[in-house]
Parts: C-alpha cells; sequence; structure tokens
C-alpha cells in the first residue's frame, strides 16, 4: 500500500511536469530571419521629397532595387535618388542652387 501511494505521487508530478518541459516560447521564426537578412542589406540614400533633398535608410531586395518599409508593405523607390548628397544640384541647407532645376 504504502509502495502503491509513493507511485501513484510520482507519476502524478511527472505527468504534470512534462507539459511544461516540452512547452517552448513561440517565435515567428521567417520574422526573425527577415530582420537580420534586412538589416544586413541597407543602404542610406537621398531622394528628392518636395523640392528637397531628403536622407532616407532604405533596403536592397534580390534584385538591387531600393524599398522602404511603408505601412506593413514594401515601397519601392522611384524617381531621382542619390547615393551621397546632390551637392551639385542643392546646397547644405536642401536649397537648390541657382540656375539648376531638375524636373521630376
Amino acid at each position: 500500500m504504502n509502495r502503491l501511494s509513493i507511485l501513484t505521487i510520482l507519476a502524478a508530478i511527472t505527468f504534470g511536469t512534462v507539459p511544461m518541459a516540452e512547452a517552448k516560447k513561440k517565435h515567428d521564426h521567417d520574422h526573425d530571419r527577415d530582420h537580420w537578412r534586412h538589416s544586413e542589406r541597407t543602404r542610406t540614400i537621398y531622394v528628392v521629397e518636395n523640392r528637397r533633398p531628403v536622407r532616407r535608410v532604405v533596403y536592397i531586395d534580390d534584385r538591387g532595387r531600393y524599398y522602404r518599409h511603408d505601412g506593413g508593405r514594401r515601397s519601392y523607390v522611384s524617381g531621382r535618388y542619390f547615393t551621397s548628397y546632390p551637392s551639385r544640384y542643392f546646397y547644405s541647407d536642401g536649397r537648390p542652387r541657382v540656375g539648376v532645376s531638375i524636373n521630376f
């Protein structure tokens, strides 16, 4: 009788702890993989918005195109962009240089 009660207690402890041991923290592995892939392939470019150059950090896809995340969607950079500050066309404060016009 004593042996039966000890075995019952051990069985209850074993069955009570098994689900806890097998429980794993849920991870979104696809999100983690995408996060690390994106963080390695970024670049800083200057995009002309409202007739002024704006510095943007963008991601590079497999084809070499630049995009940003805008509201959970990919928004590809269209139009003119520069890989360094366009000092040929704009002063350092963002004003366009006299005699130079860029039409979009």
